[in-house]
């Protein structure tokens, strides 16, 4: 809490909660969990703007004198890779052997549920999901 001191021994090793920060319903609302993209809006009578959170409640690269060195080229190597991947192209599950596809959706949405932070956020069992590339035409 702010305004509060804590006293932390030498040699303790300290770690962010990034998950918990990332999922503070104070910040997110009262569903941080789901997706919902249009969180990171901000709507006004005319126009939409991006949301910038408040210092400290989105830090997915770190921040102050240690902020990760390569995030603006990784954030726009991300958009292009991304951009050419969808153009012309969707994703979506590759079915097994007698799976419908709601099926196949529960299972993707269970594995990415079933996520765990190592240092960064990964699903444990990626192998349990199948993607394959359609082209539109």
């Amino acid at each position: 809490m702010q305004g509060t001191e804590y006293i932390i021994p030498p040699d303790t090793f300290v770690m962010t909660n990034f998950v918990a920060t990332h999922l503070s319903p104070t910040t997110w609302g009262p569903d941080p969990h789901i997706w919902r993209p249009s969180r990171w809006l901000t709507k006004t009578s005319s126009t939409e703007e991006l949301l910038q959170p408040p210092p400290g409640s989105f830090i997915p690269w770190a921040s102050g004198p240690r902020i990760c060195p390569g995030k603006k080229f990784a954030q726009v190597e991300f958009v292009a890779v991304i951009a050419r991947l969808f153009q012309g192209h969707r994703v979506m599950p590759a079915l097994r052997d007698g799976q419908t596809v709601e099926e196949a959706e529960r299972i993707i949405l269970e594995t990415v549920e079933d996520s765990e932070v190592v240092m960064t956020l990964g699903m444990k069992h990626p192998g349990r999901v199948r993607l394959r590339w359609e082209g539109d035409g």
